[in-house]
């Protein structure tokens, strides 16, 4: 949520680089989950008036996202 513009969330790859270095940030994988939680906190925000980071986790959990490092999954073996 924007300090300075009403009603403004902002998600995705919130990284810089120059010109060289934007080929390997095109391929962040967490574009998609910094997404999913503006939408969430957008949501709230509007149906309530504001919203509170801990509102923001506990929906994302209960929407199954992986919030804690120490939570994920085994990786996937991969057989050559």
């Amino acid at each position: 949520m924007s300090r300075d513009v009403c009603n403004l969330f902002a998600a995705g790859r919130t990284a810089d680089g120059d010109r060289i270095a934007g080929a390997s940030l095109r391929v962040m994988g967490t574009a998609f989950a910094t997404g999913q939680a503006a939408g969430i906190a957008a949501a709230h925000f509007a149906a309530a008036g504001g919203v509170a980071a801990e509102e923001v986790r506990q929906a994302l959990a209960a929407q199954g996202a992986l919030l804690d490092g120490e939570n994920l999954p085994d990786p996937v073996a991969v057989e050559a």
